[in-house]
């Protein structure tokens, strides 16, 4: 008798950071229309590091697996009773895991 195994490999598609259409804005105030930060469509399987700096250089959220579902929130820095970011420019550092590519852009938050 043999036994036999079954190996299910699952193929991810090459993804550069560069092909997705990542937003210089979004709102996050509780009306259904871009309540979340979007970087890319299809992520799955897709490891990506996140960091949100306001204008004064402070991390204010960092997420090394992040899956589109930022809202604005603090996770880093600015935690004396703020749990949102403020409106304002920001600035994101986009970095996919597993080949180390690199992004960087302003944002803008508006509520």
């Amino acid at each position: 008798l043999c036994a036999t195994d079954t190996i299910i490999i699952r193929a991810f598609p090459q993804i550069s950071i560069r092909d997705c259409n990542i937003p210089d804005a979004f709102t996050p105030n509780n009306d259904e229309v871009n309540e979340r930060l979007v970087l890319c469509d299809g992520l799955e399987g897709i490891s990506i590091t996140m960091r949100v700096f306001n204008r004064w250089g402070t991390l204010v959220y960092e997420n090394n697996d992040y899956k589109n579902d930022w809202r604005g929130e603090v996770n880093r820095g600015l935690r004396d009773n703020v749990a949102l970011v403020p409106d304002g420019a920001y600035f994101l550092v986009i970095t996919l895991n597993d080949t180390n590519e690199q992004i960087s852009k302003f944002l803008t938050i508006k509520r």
